[in-house]
């Protein structure tokens, strides 16, 4: 059985249950993202270290499997032991306040084998079963720290009713659950062009055709899911493995022409809700690569496979980027748009009267029109033709997969 974290956390996840693979996928780097704290880092420069920190937010439908999805990387991380888990509902305050204290469970120290100084850094794991359910006190107030906190050095946590204490090193990966229709109430453009958006992978999903009666897991699955747990900790705790990566040459050159037609394309960009992620996605894209890197090798080198995987696995994600953020604009019926997506998504068709029905409370019948044509026109609604009876909708998405399956 190989050693690689990623490789056994698929192993034991995917097979047996009828949550979309791209979120087992996604919450296992986000486990290993907690695995791997601040113990690693991609140099740069002095000013510009980079750790594999991640925040990703899995996007889909209720009832679309995004908890259970969650539930299987929290309970390794329980398993895995050393590593706090923040409470479901927090204020940004009461969290700075937690991480702050002397005795704060997350403070962990480390010998750089390269200098022999040692490094501290404080790391708080987040499991957002509900993401507006985590945010809800103060949204904009939470979202803005975890825009702030985003690998920084050193954090003032300096608050009302409380001292001048510094968070050091702080390290807060998350994995959270949200519906699209979220992005209206708690994402608005102006939070996402705030930077948080440039910071998170969101990863959709939609309608799964896995159907498993009765879930299950084989005793190979069984026998994964210990070798993931013994490579975490091993990742999260031995002294013999942490300290400075750096590119191969190979790997270098890649992002190297990468980057410079990535910074070409930024000019083409014409979506202001996206345009931040797009500014940001090297970053990303390095990082998800150093967990990659971690996962299973030892040699504290970034080969360009782990560059390459990374950069297939978040292509993966962005095609639904503007789908997830169509309902987060100040136009008031955007909200309404992504409702609809969603609904005829999860159903895979709909006739129109259906849907016009479902929605008639959330805009009137000249609005739903206009906002249907609006989507279709922009290739996100399909309009199909059936041999008897009106026509049906569709998602691109459904209808793309379900042309290629003919």
């Amino acid at each position: 059985m190989p050693k690689d974290y990623l490789s056994n956390y698929l192993h034991y996840a995917v097979e047996g249950n009828e949550v979309p693979e791209i979120y087992h996928k996604w919450a296992g780097l986000v486990s290993l993202s907690m695995c791997a704290g601040r113990r690693f880092w991609l140099y740069m420069t002095d000013e510009y270290l980079l750790h594999p920190n991640i925040y990703v937010l899995l996007v889909g439908s209720a009832g679309g499997r995004k908890s259970s999805a969650m539930s299987v990387a929290k309970k390794i991380i329980r398993e895995i032991d050393n590593i706090p888990i923040c409470a479901t509902q927090i204020t940004k305050e009461a969290l700075a306040r937690e991480m702050t204290d002397e005795d704060f469970p997350g403070r962990f120290s480390f010998k750089d084998p390269d200098t022999k100084r040692m490094n501290e850094y404080t790391e708080y794991a987040v499991f957002a079963n509900e993401w507006v359910h985590f945010i809800a006190v103060n949204p904009t107030g939470m979202i803005d720290f975890l825009t702030e906190i985003w690998d920084q050095q050193v954090y003032d946590a300096k608050t009302k009713n409380m001292g001048n204490d510094l968070i050091i090193g702080p390290c807060i990966p998350i994995l959270g659950c949200m519906t699209p229709s979220t992005m209206n109430s708690q994402m608005k453009s102006d939070i996402i062009n705030g930077g948080f958006a440039r910071r998170c992978v969101f990863v959709y999903s939609g309608r799964s055709d896995k159907a498993v009666p009765f879930p299950y897991k084989t005793t190979e699955q069984l026998n994964a899911r210990q070798e993931c747990i013994k490579r975490g900790r091993f990742i999260a705790r031995d002294t013999s493995f942490c300290g400075r990566v750096d590119l191969t040459p190979d790997a270098k050159e890649w992002f190297e022409d990468w980057y410079v037609r990535h910074r070409k394309s930024l000019a083409t960009e014409v979506n202001p809700l996206t345009e931040g992620y797009w500014q940001s996605r090297h970053d990303l894209l390095l990082k998800v690569a150093l967990l990659h890197q971690i996962s299973g090798s030892n040699e504290r080198k970034l080969t360009l496979s782990a560059i390459e995987q990374a950069h297939k696995d978040l292509e993966e994600t962005e095609k639904h980027l503007p789908k997830i953020f169509e309902g987060a604009g100040r136009n008031e019926q955007s909200h309404v748009a992504s409702q609809i997506i969603e609904l005829v998504g999860t159903r895979f068709r709909v006739k129109k009267k259906e849907l016009m029905r479902a929605m008639f409370g959330q805009a009137n019948v000249q609005e739903l029109t206009q906002i249907i044509e609006h989507l279709k026109a922009t290739d996100q609604l399909v309009e199909v033709s059936t041999p008897k009876g009106p026509a049906e909708y569709m998602t691109k998405e459904n209808y793309d997969e379900l042309k290629s399956k003919t």
